[in-house]
């Protein structure tokens, strides 16, 4: 297994690092003690072979974004303790996504891909 991206964000309180790997899973950890928290699988999602390639915690929604290099976004919702829900999943992309950020200031997260398109993404916060 390869891990292909980190984020270290804190949600509720809680200092959480959260990795995303090539086998199509990913592990949240406690910041303070690195003890597994968590494991979301995106294989019941998305079909046929892919490696999950970035996250990005946006901390106003509680969302954890996960892209894939054959296109697709995942967005986690957070709940009380741990991530809850999928609030989205799909295919964005043509290509390969390269690129993922959230915003600072707004509910957004934002895509770049191999087929040369950036995509802004609104975050519903409920």
């Amino acid at each position: 297994m390869a891990v292909t991206s980190v984020d270290w964000f804190v949600v509720n309180g809680q200092s959480l690092l959260a990795s995303c790997s090539d086998d199509q899973t990913i592990r949240t950890y406690s910041g303070d003690t690195l003890q597994l928290q968590q494991v979301l699988s995106t294989s019941r999602l998305i079909h046929g072979w892919f490696t999950l390639t970035y996250l990005k915690f946006h901390s106003e929604s509680k969302m954890l974004c996960v892209t894939t290099q054959n296109g697709h976004l995942v967005i986690w919702q957070y709940g009380t303790s741990k991530f809850i829900d999928v609030g989205y999943y799909g295919r964005v992309h043509g290509g390969s996504v390269e690129g993922l950020d959230v915003g600072l200031t707004r509910p957004l997260v934002t895509t770049c891909s191999a087929d040369c398109v950036i995509h802004v993404h609104s975050l519903h916060v409920d």
